[in-house]
């Protein structure tokens, strides 16, 4: 009896464990993703949105808005992507791309700022908890996964409707 208790126990904690483990870091984007960076987007903006080839927006993502450019959630297959992009009309330019954590890990996208900085970016948390799991910011025109989110304040982003 004291070993199925011990058992037991143990489990408990490897499971509680598990749910408080850090995300994996996410994998670069593939090649074919990455070949986008530094592309010009002159026909990005359209009547029905945002349009990148080959790409879908993912349900309940919409476009962030930062004072360095405009983050760009799309998605291709299951991987999901954010794009940092610049400029308007026929300067419009890719910057940067990071792979996001899959729709598992976080689902909700967010808009975030640190408090006590000037950092803006924008976030991922899982609907069921309400931590956020990581952010990201712009560092010299590249996007940033930053290492700590203590201090960080998100909210979902406005859509302007």
């Amino acid at each position: 009896m004291q070993n199925s208790l011990f058992v037991r126990g143990m489990l408990a904690a490897f499971v509680a464990a598990a749910s408080i483990a850090p995300l994996p870091a996410a994998a670069d984007p593939p090649a074919d993703v990455r070949a986008l960076i530094g592309k010009t987007c002159p026909n990005l903006f359209s009547d029905a949105g945002v349009a990148f080839p080959g790409f879908t927006v993912p349900r309940g993502f919409v476009t962030v808005t930062l004072a360095d450019g405009w983050i760009f959630p799309m998605a291709k297959g299951r991987y999901r992507y954010a794009f940092l992009v610049t400029g308007l009309g026929d300067v419009c330019k890719l910057h940067d791309v990071a792979e996001l954590p899959d729709e598992k890990q976080a689902n909700i996208w967010l808009q975030c700022h640190e408090r006590d900085a000037m950092l803006e970016g924008f976030g991922m948390r899982n609907a069921k908890r309400s931590a956020i799991i990581a952010w990201w910011t712009i560092d010299r025109g590249k996007l940033k996964k930053m290492p700590d989110t203590k201090g960080v304040i998100c909210q979902q982003p406005e859509t302007g409707d």
